[in-house]
This record gives C-alpha cells, sequence and structure tokens, in this order.
C-alpha cells in the first residue's frame, strides 16, 4: 500500500514513501467544501501514477518551513 509520507501545499504536491510526486487536484475544508486555500485544508485529494485516487487528513502533518 502506498503511503504520502509529505505534502507541499503551496505546490500542490504530495511525497509518496516511494518517492512520487503526485498532484494534489482538491483540497476541502472541515465541512467538506473546496477550498482554494490550502491553509484551510482538512482533507487533500490527489491521484498516484498509477491513477488511483488518494486522500490525506492534512491535520497529521505538522508545518515546516524550508529555507
Amino acid at each position: 500500500m502506498t503511503e504520502i509520507t509529505a505534502v507541499n501545499r503551496t505546490d500542490r504536491l504530495a511525497l509518496t514513501d516511494g518517492g512520487e510526486v503526485c498532484p494534489i487536484v482538491t483540497f476541502l475544508d472541515e465541512d467538506g467544501d473546496e477550498v482554494d486555500n490550502p491553509e484551510l485544508a482538512v482533507v487533500a485529494i490527489g491521484q498516484l501514477p498509477d491513477k488511483r485516487w488518494f486522500s490525506v487528513d492534512m491535520r497529521a502533518y505538522e508545518t515546516v518551513r524550508a529555507h
């Protein structure tokens, strides 16, 4: 099973445990509504390279700033 290990909200990308970079196509807020601002998202939805879809609970990730 593929796991998402990191999420870049700004670039709308997710990284898998296998090193694959996947696009995030939708962010949802706590009411299940689509949001444009990824900082308001509690769920991210994207697609893996093999065309399967994934969802991520954004509350499970800690914000880290890259220099």
